[in-house]
């Protein structure tokens, strides 16, 4: 087998135009099958399964202590529940049980008996491993299960308006509806005219005098008596006045 291995690769090298493809074919069926070794892998997957699927059974007898349940029933549970995880589906049994219920032992009504129990149990594991949200923690994530991204259309463009043609005739506006009026204020009460007294007696007006221009007041001159008028206090007293010399005569030349 590995002979033919052999010659197969050395054939594709051979025939092979360039370097890249003997890179390729070396990384598919060389490095790769040793590095990642997918018997190794789900045999380690299936150890860690049936581990979780006893975990689970211990769990499931300790939430209801006082029912009992056959030996069937229980491998039925730990093989749902390991078989969920590592293929899915939706749970139910499969067709056939196991291999080990085709033995002549099992035909007979009690066989027949522990198969269902082996079925119930396979369903109630199957349920229980889909309730605990293993499976979205084992399957390796797909860049299917992203959400699409769909990029936002460009925004359109504002179109102008077209115009009216020319001979088009616009309807009339509508006309305004009436403003409303506002009330008109109502007139201010006017002050009652308060009664005159009896006890009150107008008073006796004086003749009304017409405005003239302002005149002086002036004391009535009273006769002077007879005799020299005495000197005014307020008059400049009078200068002695003595004889007057003649002025001298020219000289002749």
């Amino acid at each position: 087998m590995r002979l033919k291995h052999f010659v197969a690769l050395v054939g594709l090298c051979a025939a092979a135009p360039g370097c890249a493809p003997l890179k390729q074919v070396g990384r598919t069926m060389i490095c790769e099958p040793a590095l990642y070794c997918m018997g190794m892998d789900e045999a380690v997957a299936c150890c860690r399964y049936r581990a979780l699927a006893e975990e689970a059974w211990a769990c499931f007898q300790s939430a209801l202590p006082d029912c009992q349940y056959s030996e069937d029933f229980a491998d039925g549970f730990k093989a749902g529940f390991a078989d969920y995880l590592y293929a899915g589906g939706n749970g139910e049994p499969p067709v056939v049980p196991p291999r080990p219920y085709w033995k002549p032992n099992f035909q007979s009504p009690e066989g027949q008996q522990m198969m269902l129990d082996w079925f119930r149990g396979y369903r109630h594991g199957a349920a229980v491993a889909r309730e605990s949200g293993y499976r979205e923690s084992i399957v390796i994530a797909a860049s299917a299960s992203l959400p699409r991204f769909s990029v936002p259309p460009p925004p359109a463009e504002a179109k102008p308006k077209p115009m009216l043609p020319a001979d088009e005739i616009l309807p009339d506006p509508k006309p305004l509806p009436p403003a409303k009026q506002l009330p008109q204020p109502k007139p201010l009460p006017q002050p009652a005219s308060l009664p005159r007294p009896a006890s009150a007696v107008p008073l006796p007006m004086g003749p009304s005098v017409a405005p003239s221009t302002p005149t002086i007041d002036v004391a009535p001159s009273l006769p002077l008596p007879p005799g020299p008028v005495p000197p005014s206090p307020l008059a400049p007293s009078p200068l002695p006045v003595g004889p007057i010399s003649p002025l001298p005569e020219p000289r002749a030349p």
